[in-house]
């Protein structure tokens, strides 16, 4: 299929308000997160502070694979990150997010600045502007539909006061002239929650994915099988095969977006709530995902595992990592280095189109004698979806456990 010129694409606009080290963290989950199949729509990441614009270049300074005019990958498309020098305490701000909502209704906002205290305030002042805006524009599909709002609030205090900030709950309930629909998060009792200090669904998730690349079928991941135990050396001990798993974990609920059924029809069943804290991060929801997933063409596989591959590459890019060539790779292996990618310098071969996987392969074939079929790899775990979401490489390992208990 032919790609959609720019201006034929719907934009969706990450917009970033500060320069904390979550700032920091938020440009480099986005920019590996922000993708849709076929490109169907443009994606740009902003930072809005007084140093917008410094702190953009030392990120990609840092990351060089997330300067996109510099270090395109063939056929992958990579969000735009810009940096913007702005006081908030002026009248740029109002200015600032009237030009972004007038280009693209599909804005994104996050408040993440080193005070808490600063972070609800400046949201406020974004929630105001941005329903003054609507008001303007008689725009009543986006005030029915606020544009969601992030806040960064580590003391709990004020992420209680910001989830519950509203003007009259009593009488109208939660709409969009009583309601800020502040999204908070970072607060530290979160972090200690029974369910993240023991890995959550995610975890186990990820885990399931790291078995399923590893060649594991869900029988071989039995307690007591050498085969798992291995893997669990390789999954704990080695933090880039975790990171990858759980990078791929986290984009599930994104995977499952891009699917259609035989019938052209997305199978996810309603639009994902967002201020729903609990959406998509719960066993359960897991399952019922899982069984939505059936009656998918197989042309649908070859589409979908194109964009894992395409998110694959951008969070390599975002993690430092940088494309090497077939010819760089089998160079390197001939040197005397054990693996097709090369951890010191962090250059990636599979940092390429899926379709270039497979000159990959034939060139560590022929000239080093490895046998690694990436390009099967990513099918194959497209076509697993529905047993990575109903978690089957746990089950019976789990069912051990409850029976020895």
């Amino acid at each position: 299929m032919q790609k959609k010129l720019k201006e034929d694409r719907p934009i969706l606009h990450f917009v970033i308000l500060g320069t904390s080290r979550v700032a920091k963290w938020l440009v480099r989950e986005a920019f590996w997160m922000m993708g849709f199949r076929e490109n169907a729509i443009l994606c740009k990441i902003t930072v809005l502070d007084e140093k917008g614009e410094e702190f953009v270049r030392k990120i990609k300074a840092e990351y060089p694979g997330m300067v996109k005019s510099d270090f395109d990958v063939e056929e992958i498309e990579l969000p735009e990150v810009l940096g913007e020098n702005i006081d908030f305490h002026s009248f740029q701000l109002a200015d600032i997010l009237k030009n972004i909502m007038n280009e693209t209704p599909y804005g994104y906002f996050a408040v993440a600045t080193e005070s808490d205290e600063e972070n609800l305030s400046l949201a406020t002042r974004i929630r105001e502007i941005l329903v003054r805006n609507n008001i303007e524009q008689r725009n009543e599909t986006a005030l029915e539909n606020p544009n969601p709002i992030a806040i960064l609030c580590r003391k709990d205090q004020i992420a209680w006061t910001a989830k519950r900030l509203v003007i009259e709950k009593e009488i109208y309930g939660d709409r969009w002239f009583n309601t800020w629909s502040f999204i908070p998060f970072g607060n530290l009792s979160a972090y200690y929650s029974w369910d993240l200090m023991a890995g959550g669904t995610f975890e186990k998730l990820s885990k399931c994915i790291h078995y399923q690349f590893a060649g594991l079928s869900p029988e071989e991941t039995k307690a007591g099988s050498e085969k798992a135990e291995q893997q669990d050396k390789v999954y704990y001990g080695r933090q880039y095969n975790h990171d990858s798993s759980y990078s791929l974990a986290l984009s599930m609920p994104y995977r499952i977006f891009q699917f259609r059924d035989i019938n052209g029809n997305q199978i996810m069943p309603i639009a994902w709530e967002i201020w729903d804290e609990k959406a998509f991060a719960s066993v359960e929801q897991l399952n019922y995902l899982a069984n939505r997933s059936r009656g998918v063409k197989e042309s649908e596989y070859k589409t979908i595992a194109v964009w894992e591959h395409d998110r694959w590459v951008r969070w390599m890019l975002s993690r430092g990592w940088l494309p090497a060539s077939a010819d760089d790779a089998v160079f390197a292996v001939k040197c005397g280095n054990e693996r097709q990618q090369l951890f010191v310098a962090k250059l990636h071969p599979c940092i390429c189109a899926y379709e270039g996987q497979k000159e990959l392969k034939l060139a560590l074939k022929n000239e080093c004698g490895m046998d690694k079929d990436f390009y099967s790899y990513d099918m194959a775990n497209i076509k697993d979806t529905k047993r990575l979401l109903a978690l089957e490489w746990l089950k019976e390992r789990e069912k051990e456990d409850g029976e020895r208990a």
